[in-house]
């Protein structure tokens, strides 16, 4: 007459194929638990959110510019009359902030937007040439002194 179950040996085998199991799973549980420790806070992001918040600013500043008519770029030397030219460079924090120009996210030290003739067109006898605006993202002071950006982006401007 056979009995149903499991022998002793049945049971052993399969505890010690269960333990052997689980010791080659302890390195990714290592490895897991690793990475959680350097996940990022809400107050300090990753590098990937950071990325976000710079180009969501840099468009919302570039869009905000976009809507300045030409003569907002101008050069000094431009003749065209209209509202007076924005300065050839701004830094933000610092300048006051133009009506409508977006807010700086807190994460950033500063941003710099930088007004200056375009050199791939060569010199306009008027001076009214075609002018480069470089919006730069500023992440830490020292970023800031060395000219370092952690973002930047470009818009032409020209007469029309």
């Amino acid at each position: 007459m056979r009995q149903s179950g499991l022998t002793l040996l049945e049971v052993l085998v399969s505890l010690q194929l269960l333990i052997v199991a689980l010791l080659a799973m302890l390195p990714l549980v290592r490895l897991s638990t690793s990475a959680l420790a350097v996940i990022p806070t809400a107050s300090a992001p990753g590098p990937a959110r950071l990325r976000t918040l710079a180009t969501r600013y840099l468009e919302a500043e570039l869009e905000y510019l976009r809507s300045f008519p030409y003569a907002r770029f101008r050069s000094s030397r431009c003749p065209m009359s209209g509202p007076p030219p924005l300065p050839e460079l701004r830094r933000i924090p610092g300048d006051d902030l133009l009506d409508g120009e977006p807010r700086l996210p807190e994460e950033f030290f500063a941003a710099e937007i930088e007004v200056a003739d375009e050199p791939v067109g060569g010199a306009v006898p008027d001076g009214c040439g075609p002018r480069r605006v470089v919006v730069r993202l500023y992440r830490t002071a020292e970023d800031a002194e060395s000219g370092n950006p952690f973002a930047q982006a470009v818009l032409l401007r020209a007469r029309r």
